[in-house]
């Protein structure tokens, strides 16, 4: 049987914030991975410094060291368009004339 060292760093690697922040990026490019790894649980990604997160996903699976799921998506960066003409305030039928 092979020795669970490589799954355990692995782990380690996805999963602990110091190790997440001295391996992805440094200074003000370094990258924090927060969340307690339970499935259901928030996971945020950001910059150091950065107040908020670029990007969040949610823990789906977790038995450490053997899985790690989880789904991520960058959260939206501008607010949601305005239509160019707003919505009418009501509506109205009209009957096709007989010809």
């Amino acid at each position: 049987m092979g020795s669970l060292r490589p799954f355990l760093e692995l782990w380690k690697a996805l999963t602990d914030p110091e190790f997440t922040r001295r391996w992805c990026g440094s200074g003000e490019g370094a990258v924090a991975v927060e969340s307690d790894w339970r499935p259901g649980s928030p996971v945020t990604h950001r910059f150091a410094g950065a107040d908020a997160p670029f990007m969040r996903g949610e823990v789906i699976e977790a038995d450490p060291p053997h899985v790690h799921r989880r789904a991520s998506s960058p959260p939206p960066t501008t607010p949601p368009r305005t239509p160019a003409v707003p919505p009418p305030t009501s509506t109205s039928k009209r009957r096709a004339s007989p010809r």
